[in-house]
């Protein structure tokens, strides 16, 4: 009997942990099943989205995210894609909000190793994919960027195919970056139709300049203009604005 003793605590423990991981397969089941399943949401209404901005330095370097109006946002996931010749880069990342109503993020356009860095070249254009995570939902954005420097500029920036043009004297050695804010820093308190689209630029200066938003709509239209100082929206006219670097058409 005594021969046959370890075949007996072998086999008994082979029973045992058997049965232990038949127990935690079927817990592990029972959490996937009873996981609430994340919901991807549709777009929200532009007034009510994150206010979201990119900030380049002088030389395309790197481009700072700012996303403000984040209301019960846990967790912001950003894609940044551009192209370097012919060959597709980016920059891929998630922030925690720790219950922030905004966020703020650095984004380098190149790689850096030992605390020596090389920077792609050149960029002068680019997408940005945002997804806003919060209560069991997702929702997605997805906004063209465009930078743009003097000479090369010639004193015009634009955005979106052209959608979006603004005409004025532009600063020398100022890079410019001209995007779509996905959403606006404050409500109008009218429906917006068009934009918004927002000037952002190295020395975090406003060129004085006149604004333009294509709008092939029959409605009748206004077009209004952000000053950042004054934390307000003003009606622009035809003739060139000065201060104000958010555009958008209302009705």
């Amino acid at each position: 009997m005594k021969k046959y003793l370890p075949f007996v605590v072998v086999g008994l423990l082979v029973i045992l942990l058997s049965g232990y991981l038949v127990i935690r397969s079927r817990q592990k089941q029972n959490n996937i099943n009873t996981q609430t399943p994340e919901v991807e949401v549709a777009q929200a209404l532009i007034n009510q989205r994150p206010f979201v901005t990119l900030t380049p330095d002088s030389q395309a370097h790197q481009i700072t995210l700012k996303a403000i109006n984040l209301q019960n946002i846990k967790t912001v996931e950003y894609e940044l894609v551009y192209l370097v010749g012919d060959q597709q880069r980016g920059v891929i990342g998630s922030i925690e909000t720790n219950g922030n109503s905004a966020i703020q993020k650095d984004m380098l356009l190149g790689s850096c190793s030992k605390n020596v860095c090389k920077y792609d070249e050149g960029v002068t254009e680019g997408s940005l994919t945002l997804r806003f995570r919060g209560n069991g939902s997702v929702s997605k954005y997805e906004t063209a960027f465009h930078l743009q420097k003097m000479p090369t500029a010639k004193n015009e920036l634009n955005v979106d195919n052209k959608n979006f043009v603004f005409t004025g004297t532009l600063p020398k050695n100022v890079m410019f970056l001209t995007m779509n804010t996905v959403g606006v820093p404050k409500d109008p308190g009218k429906e917006i139709v068009s934009g918004p689209y927002g000037i952002f630029s190295s020395d975090n200066g406003i060129p004085k300049g006149i604004a333009k938003i294509t709008y092939s709509g029959s409605d009748t239209v206004n077009l209004l203009g952000w000053n950042p100082n004054q934390s307000s929206w003003q009606e622009v006219g035809k003739s060139a604005t000065e201060g104000l670097n958010v555009f958008i058409l209302v009705k």
